[in-house]
């Protein structure tokens, strides 16, 4: 196991120089004569990082920083302090680590040490979009009947150059590669459609899912007020109204006759 501590009240690298994201712990990685610097989360599960640790205290406190329960440096900040650990494991191997610093415990569990060429990272993320709205649906692989709208983006990443594909509904309708990010969109028609992404030697499955033929609010939005009348009721209400209508014109004929028989009777009378 190789040990290098670095004594004193050292300067940060100017990379490193502003606030760092824990308030007192700051760690980072590095491989041999790599550039590449990998930031090491406190408290992380399970991540994979280069063996060399660079482990930088703000404040003043005792720390100690322990492997696998064995204690490997220890001592007292006096504002600012920092050392290098060297991983010395065989291969890509498991450890846990525990830095302590001002009563606090900074835990690193599964720790995987060692070059990252060996191991392929890669993600696919769906979303959907409706013209003139602002909103998205999203699926995640293997979630059948979501719904989702007719404009669909595809983002995939990978850490090695990896060839990809995208089949609608048993069709091809697009092939690549990819390193790093890629995203690629296309319109989906039709009630429901099925969606299959092959990335590299994963496959990313989305079945049947339903696409909406307007926005979504319409689905979910505020319902129309309840009907107050059926069609046969309103039907029935204007024959009444015309059958009113009708009695009341009648009536109306026979009262102005009678009023213009009353006038007649009087005039003859007068002469």
């Amino acid at each position: 196991m190789i040990l290098i501590i670095i004594l004193g009240l050292l300067t940060m690298p100017a990379a490193y120089a502003s606030t760092p994201p824990s308030p007192h712990v700051t760690i980072y990685s590095t491989y041999k004569s790599s550039n590449q610097d990998l930031y090491i989360p406190v408290n992380s599960t399970g991540i994979q990082v280069y063996p060399d640790w660079h482990v930088y205290l703000y404040g003043q406190g005792s720390f100690d920083f322990s492997i696998n329960g064995s204690t490997v440096e220890s001592g007292v900040s006096l504002g600012a302090f920092n050392f290098t650990y060297i991983w010395n494991l065989p291969g890509r191997a498991y450890a846990n680590a525990t830095l302590t610093f001002q009563g606090v415990s900074y835990r690193f569990s599964d720790i995987i040490t060692g070059p990252l060429s060996n191991r392929v990272i890669q993600s696919v993320t769906v979303s959907s979009s409706y013209s003139g709205q602002d909103q998205f649906l999203t699926v995640q692989p293997g979630v059948s009947g979501a719904l989702m709208y007719p404009h669909w983006i595809v983002t995939m990443q990978s850490t090695t150059n990896e060839s990809y594909s995208v089949y609608l509904n048993g069709q091809e309708l697009m092939s690549g590669y990819v390193y790093g990010s890629k995203t690629v969109d296309f319109n989906v028609s039709g009630s429901s459609a099925t969606v299959t992404i092959g990335l590299g030697n994963q496959v990313y499955k989305y079945p049947n899912e339903l696409v909406a033929t307007i926005p979504i609010q319409k689905y979910y939005g505020p319902k129309p007020p309840p009907l107050q009348y059926t069609l046969s009721e309103y039907e029935f209400g204007i024959a009444r109204a015309f059958v009113a209508s009708a009695f009341a014109i009648i009536i109306a004929l026979f009262t102005a006759r009678k009023y213009l028989l009353e006038k007649e009777r009087r005039e003859v009378v007068r002469i």
